[in-house]
């Protein structure tokens, strides 16, 4: 799997666990036993993600990942790394918002990266309180 969509995918998935665990009533109705389960399922998620994105920073614009192919991928992604010509275009943290409607000089949007729907100033960058993503 290419790097940058693991992160990306893992992300995901620890975001959704986190939320789970911080903010969803179910989670408290789980035997004690299960929920220090999840917990330490989500810090393990998450100190994946930084190992992979250890691995993504060390890799330096220009200079090829080990892929022999990887500087010379100019229209697609790099199989190993994800990077266009050994460049790094893509942030993990990179979504995208769907306009949901306008009211009381907010915008509602919602986030591609954990599907939360929240406020936000209209004249402000949108970024997810939920999960960080711009």
């Amino acid at each position: 799997m290419i790097l940058i969509q693991e992160v990306n995918e893992q992300i995901k998935k620890a975001t959704t666990l986190s939320n789970f665990i911080g903010h969803d009533y179910r989670f408290e109705r789980l035997d004690i036993a299960e929920q220090e389960r999840l917990k330490v399922q989500n810090d393990n998620l998450w100190a994946y993600i930084e190992s992979l994105q250890a691995r993504l920073e060390a890799y330096k614009d220009g200079e090829s990942c080990g892929h022999p192919g990887c500087l010379n991928h100019f229209t697609q992604p790099c199989e190993n790394c994800g990077r266009i010509a050994g460049i790094m275009y893509l942030l993990a943290n990179r979504v995208s918002f769907t306009y949901l409607g306008y009211s009381n000089g907010f915008l509602n949007l919602k986030c591609s990266g954990c599907n939360s729907i929240f406020e936000c100033i209209g004249t402000n960058k949108p970024v997810c309180p939920n999960c960080g993503g711009e």
